[in-house]
């Protein structure tokens, strides 16, 4: 393998890690999407669109009162029955 493949075998390994991150705090119907897009989106493009999500999300719950205080998953599954 040359230094330039293993850079990007590297890179694409990390990439994977922040999108597991990201999906942590975020609900089942969204991972799912991801996971659904794996082959078809490159990672750096996944991680990207999670971002996106993560922080869409975040405002929903500070924007609706009844949500506030609940840990992300809980909220979405309160609010959208997931």
């Amino acid at each position: 393998m040359s230094q330039n493949e293993s850079y990007h075998v590297n890179e694409s390994l990390r990439n994977d890690l922040r999108l597991r991150k990201i999906l942590d705090e975020l609900p089942e119907f969204a991972s799912r999407y991801f996971y659904a897009n794996e082959f078809s989106l490159s990672a750096r493009t996944r991680v990207a669109y999670a971002y996106d999500l993560r922080t869409f999300f975040r405002y929903i719950i500070i924007k609706n009162p009844s949500l506030q205080y609940m840990h992300y998953n809980c909220a979405f599954r309160a609010a959208f029955g997931t």
